[in-house]
């Protein structure tokens, strides 16, 4: 269960090349290879933190040649088109080639994931009278990114809050496994993973170009959430990311709406030639 760290997911994710570490120069980013549209299907771009690079390579599995699926991803850093985020080298690089890809009207379709618990936290969460979390930056911010879409006439695909644990799981569940001591909570997805997943759905409802999947209700049902894929893998190999048999588990929960959402996209304006980009399949 311990054998997965940041080295040996760095080819699942894309690293440093469709996925930037916030210390990367934007330089890094091989375009070529991670933003090259082609003619004869629909270009679909996957968006947004390391979040969603963890989906990258179930994605590509999943959807084979039905799509050419682009990548633009970037670590630590929100997908928010109006946000400057002076923590990332990289970040405001690529939110801003997030609106030249859409102006240019080459994709079909933005897949958007982020880590939305920890962002809605961060843009100060503002209690309603009736108890309900609400935040107005965290509103602000992710509506800015999907109206840009909205205005290139792309749908987007918002996948919801992903599996967040308090400590590690692989970690802590060896621990548990081996002294059965007691874990106060921390092998159960942090309730507030939850709530900000609700909060999404919400802002989802609001925008006419998107479509959202709860990743919670998909994987968790009607809880618990799982641990494991199998006896020796972890779903997440640290608090949040997905393991590669993790991400793969996770993308069969979300096939139903991901299938739908693909099959019902519409050709994009304007066709254009190139080369795929190169596989990035490990």
């Amino acid at each position: 269960m311990l054998r997965f760290n940041v080295g040996v997911m760095a080819p699942f994710y894309g690293e440093s090349t469709c996925f930037l570490q916030p210390h990367h120069p934007f330089a890094s980013y091989r375009r070529d290879v991670c933003l090259t549209p082609v003619g004869d299907r629909p270009n679909v771009l996957l968006f947004g933190d390391s979040t969603a690079a963890h989906y990258a390579w179930a994605l590509r599995k999943h959807l084979g040649s039905k799509v050419n699926l682009l990548q633009l991803t970037s670590g630590a850093c929100a997908p928010f088109v109006d946000l400057h985020q002076r923590q990332s080298k990289n970040c405001d690089e690529v939110n801003a080639t997030l609106r030249d890809v859409l102006r240019e009207g080459r994709i079909a379709a933005v897949i958007l994931s982020g880590s939305w618990r920890s962002y809605l936290e961060l843009y100060a969460v503002q209690p309603e009278r009736d108890g309900a979390g609400r935040s107005r930056k965290f509103d602000g911010y992710l509506s800015a990114t999907l109206s840009a879409a909205e205005a290139a006439r792309v749908p987007v695909l918002l996948l919801g809050q992903s599996l967040e644990f308090a400590l590690p799981l692989a970690a802590n569940l060896v621990r548990y496994e081996m002294t059965h001591l007691p874990t106060k909570g921390t092998l159960e997805v942090r309730p507030d993973s939850f709530t900000a997943d609700a909060h999404l759905k919400r802002l989802a409802a609001q925008q006419r170009n998107v479509s959202f999947i709860s990743v919670l209700d998909s994987v968790c049902g009607d809880r618990p959430c799982p641990l494991k894929v199998d006896d020796e893998t972890t779903i997440v190999w640290d608090t949040l990311h997905l393991t590669p048999e993790g991400s793969l588990y996770v993308m069969q929960r979300l096939a139903p709406v991901l299938d739908a959402f693909i099959d019902g996209l519409q050709p994009t304006p304007q066709r254009v030639s190139g080369n795929p980009p190169a596989s990035l399949d490990r």
